[in-house]
């Protein structure tokens, strides 16, 4: 063999080496990361099953109304219970002097919120971790309200992050002088006070709870017979326009607590919609928090809809404001493990799924609690042993399984 056949043969054993080795390679990563089967980890879920439909909101309510010449400043909050004989509204003759007692009363408030920090009990022997926690919680639930557009709750959420703040500055042994700053503030409202003069007080009345605006529904539904509307009369109270609102108005007395909303409801829902039942109610499109309602009567059905009146035991500011809202009623609530409805399987009668564990296949039985869409709620209704558990890996997807599989 002449030498140029020597090399010949020794570099095509080079390439064959590398190729081989690269094959190999390939091989042990491809197995690495091959597996068989698929699997999804078993976590505790909750599902809501809904209705969605239009309501309209009745309340008894009361429009105050004068020829008042100035500048109004409710005296109460919105959604304030109020006695008859109390004054809601301050009407001042000049735009400064109203701005003047609006800086007033805001002053008071933070008189009122630094006098609570100096009778505060937090020191530096507090749970400083608790109080850090405390204070991130703090900024968070304002930041939220900030973006989802909820300004009274950005409002309130902004004190809690200013207390939060203050409490872990004492905790880490700052002192503040608060008295000097109560003085300070003290002086300036009592400048403002002055300046703003006198003013007119509109008077409530009768009790109830005050809003400083109106929106011309109202008592353009009889809070009186609200509980007898049915399908026709809801579908009416559901197209109303509202009428303009008069250029005296200075805001309504809502009279009760209790108020009410109608909907129709697809009859196929009804099953689970029984009078007395409370179910929770959500506005996607309102800025108020969920709320509870009481199932309070269910009148006639026409055309594949049923009348059903809801009865709400809750007053604020943004209850007070709805009318007609596009709401999500929840009628079931169900808790369990949720699983992919192709993870599910049936061996000799009994329906179940396999599991992976230490990379041997278990069958593990379930009770179905609910399905919806692509997935379903399982658990272990009864307490019986072989069933699923929290945090199990469960195979979404794989052939030839089989309980005690070795899957490699």
């Amino acid at each position: 063999m002449t030498n140029k056949n020597r090399r010949v043969l020794k570099v095509a054993g080079i390439i064959l080496c590398v190729v081989l080795l690269c094959v190999f390679f390939c091989y042990q990563v491809f197995m690495i990361a091959y597996s068989p089967v698929k699997t999804e980890i078993a976590l505790a879920s909750k599902i809501s099953k809904t209705v969605d439909t239009m309501i309209y909101a009745v309340r008894e309510e009361t429009e105050l109304n004068g020829s008042y010449s100035g500048y109004v400043v409710p005296l109460v909050e919105n959604g304030e219970r109020v006695a008859s004989g109390d004054a809601v509204i301050a009407v001042f003759s000049g735009e400064e002097a109203a701005q003047a007692y609006t800086s007033y009363t805001q002053l008071l408030d933070e008189i009122d919120y630094y006098n609570r920090l100096s009778a505060s009990t937090v020191s530096q022997y507090s749970d400083f971790d608790k109080l850090t926690a405390d204070a991130d919680q703090s900024i968070y639930r304002y930041v939220a309200a900030v973006y989802g557009g909820d300004l009274q709750s950005a409002g309130e959420t902004a004190l809690d992050v200013r207390s939060s703040i203050t409490a872990r500055r004492n905790a880490s042994g700052e002192t503040v002088d608060y008295s000097q700053i109560i003085s300070t503030l003290t002086a300036q409202s009592q400048s403002l006070v002055a300046s703003a003069g006198q003013y007119t007080s509109v008077i409530s009345e009768q009790s109830g709870y005050y809003i400083s605006t109106c929106d011309g529904y109202e008592n353009m539904v009889s809070y009186q017979d609200v509980a007898s509307m049915g399908v026709a009369e809801i579908e009416k109270a559901l197209s109303l326009q509202p009428r303009e609102v008069s250029v005296d108005s200075v805001g309504k007395l809502v009279r009760y607590f209790d108020w009410y909303f109608v909907c129709n409801i697809d009859v196929s829902f009804m099953s689970e919609i029984q009078v007395g039942d409370k179910k929770l109610v959500s506005l996607p499109y309102s800025t108020a928090d969920d709320f509870e309602a009481e199932v309070y009567r269910i009148n006639d059905t026409v055309d594949g809809k049923t009348a059903v009146v809801f009865k709400v035991n809750a007053m604020n500011a943004d209850l007070a404001s709805l009318r007609q809202e596009y709401a999500s009623i929840q009628l079931e609530s169900y808790s369990g493990y949720r699983i992919p409805n192709t993870a599910i399987r049936t061996v000799d009668g009994q329906k179940g799924v396999y599991i992976l564990r230490n990379n041997l296949v278990s069958f593990k039985k379930i009770d179905i609690i609910y399905t919806s869409g692509e997935y379903t709620l399982v658990g272990n209704l009864e307490g019986g042993s072989g069933y699923i558990r929290l945090y199990d890996e469960v195979i979404t997807e794989g052939t030839d399984l089989y309980d005690g599989k070795l899957i490699r």
